[in-house]
């Protein structure tokens, strides 16, 4: 299963699709997290966090913020 992660956020690395990435690296953080590899899933959900951020995905920055254990900025 990781390796199919990894294999798809290399795909949406090359074309630039920022928010495609982000969706993946989340999903491999949270994956992580489930298996108690949470130090391994932080850089990940932090990038996917970054990324979020940037496009203003609400949605999707408080998906991240839940699976880092911090509270949603009021916006």
């Amino acid at each position: 299963m990781e390796a199919g992660f990894k294999a798809a956020a290399g795909m949406f690395r090359e074309p630039g699709a920022p928010f495609n990435l982000a969706v993946t690296m989340l999903e491999h953080a949270e994956w992580l997290a489930r298996g108690d590899r949470g130090d391994e899933a932080e850089p990940l959900v932090r990038g996917a966090s970054e990324v979020f951020e940037r496009l203003r995905a609400t949605p999707w920055i408080e998906r991240s913020q839940r699976l880092l254990g911090t509270p949603a900025a009021a916006g």
